[in-house]
């Protein structure tokens, strides 16, 4: 496997279903709601957190329920707040868009900082429900992608192999949502692509794979981790 990246960016948008105190009577008796695949991505932030241990990399992540604002989006999205959480002050509307401005910047800064040493491939972690309404989806694993991109073309290939021996899984490109999607990868893409920037989102099924680590989860896991490290030398 070719080593085609300087360095290993790693992210989490969708971590946790923390609500902040000022926003604590929004949830007042909805705590399936949270505990939900709309409050944040099911486990999905413990294979976060090995990636960057392995790989040495602090990463950014946000442990904030998406059900107040999506960290997944960019500024002017119309889902960047989420109607589920209810009616927001106008006060508190810009209180999330500091957070969501902050987090933006933060991952925007190591970006930076790693392609001034080389090629950077960023990957962001995420897991989706098994049930989408209604309908039953036939994936447990999504490799999300710009085909445009030989860099992100040649890195989605390589994880495909990499995974490929785990055969009782179904694994697909650009599914369940398409690798150009407005999101954190597809925004420093259009800032960086041109300076060695590859950005990949990582879609994990919460049903098949989550939340208990079994033994399909952990060849899955493993193989990602593989794929990494011969991806990249250097994590930031």
């Amino acid at each position: 496997m070719k080593r085609l990246f300087v360095n290993l960016i790693c992210s989490c948008e969708h971590g946790g279903n923390r609500v902040p105190f000022r926003f604590r009577k929004l949830f007042k008796g909805r705590r399936e709601l949270l505990k939900s695949h709309r409050g944040y991505d099911l486990g999905v932030a413990p294979v976060y957190r090995r990636m960057t241990r392995r790989f040495g990399c602090s990463g950014v992540s946000s442990s904030m329920t998406r059900l107040l604002i999506d960290q997944n989006r960019t500024e002017g999205n119309s889902s960047l707040f989420p109607a589920l959480a209810g009616p927001l002050e106008p006060s508190d509307r810009a209180w999330l868009l500091r957070k969501h401005r902050s987090y933006v910047a933060a991952l925007d800064s190591r970006i930076q900082a790693a392609l001034s040493r080389g090629p950077v491939l960023h990957v962001s972690f995420h897991s989706f429900t098994p049930v989408f309404e209604g309908r039953r989806r036939e994936l447990d694993f999504g490799i999300l992608f710009d085909p445009s991109s030989i860099q992100e073309q040649n890195a989605a290939d390589a994880l495909y192999e990499a995974v490929s021996p785990c055969s009782e899984l179904t694994v697909r490109y650009n599914e369940p949502y398409l690798g150009t999607d407005d999101g954190m990868c597809t925004l420093f893409r259009s800032r960086y692509a041109r300076r060695g920037y590859a950005g990949l989102e990582l879609e994990f099924n919460q049903g098949g794979i989550f939340p208990v680590v079994n033994s399909r989860a952990r060849k899955l896991i493993e193989a990602v981790e593989a794929w990494l490290a011969a991806m990249t030398e250097h994590s930031c």
